[in-house]
């Protein structure tokens, strides 16, 4: 048996319910006086207007000379994560994918992104970077959503708009705007610096 939920806007309740929720208010300009089936005009309203686009997000960034912080073994690992990331976008665009290979190329950013980080901020370190603490910091919070990330998308939970936004997000300012303003600190390998 399904239930009808019948408003009647001739009913003295109807003003009080149209003056004290705005939401009812709405209603009753929207639809004529009389008994409707409240259910079925909500059911409509919450109905997307347009057909439901793909969520785009903006495209990880190509590797190009001007992304160098001056390490070569640094800058390998930018390549390769920019191209780690452009392969999960691809997973995450297609409607074929199954969770095992996102899940798949998911951890295989993760992964380089902590050898990556150690590596860096190892380097940092040796060079004395005075902004290092912050550079930590940014690397634990994004290491803390990659492995949320990674957490949801073991047990299938993972939504695919929200998952490819942060990793645009994360690959498109990681270098540009963590690892460029300190790229001095990081162009000598702490064991070629000490021999300088």
């Amino acid at each position: 048996m399904n239930a009808r939920l019948d408003f009647d806007l001739s009913k003295p309740g109807a003003k009080f319910l149209c003056l004290t929720f705005p939401f009812f208010a709405t209603i009753h300009r929207l639809i004529s006086p009389g008994r409707v089936n409240t259910q079925q005009f909500l059911m409509n309203a919450m109905q997307p207007k347009n057909p439901s686009k793909p969520h785009r997000v903006k495209p990880i960034p190509k590797w190009s000379p001007s992304l160098s912080v001056g390490n070569a073994k640094l800058d390998e690992q930018h390549i390769t994560l920019l191209e780690l990331g452009r392969d999960l976008m691809r997973l995450l665009d297609t409607d074929t994918a199954t969770e095992d290979q996102i899940n798949s190329a998911l951890e295989d950013i993760v992964r380089l992104a902590r050898l990556h980080d150690t590596l860096e901020e190892s380097i940092l370190e040796a060079n004395d970077c005075p902004t290092l603490a912050e550079h930590k910091g940014v690397h634990r919070a994004a290491r803390t959503q990659l492995d949320n990330l990674l957490a949801d998308a073991s047990r299938s939970i993972l939504d695919r708009p929200v998952l490819s936004g942060l990793i645009a997000d994360w690959m498109g300012h990681h270098i540009s705007e963590n690892d460029l303003p300190v790229k001095d600190y990081m162009k000598q390998t702490p064991t070629a610096r000490a021999g300088a």
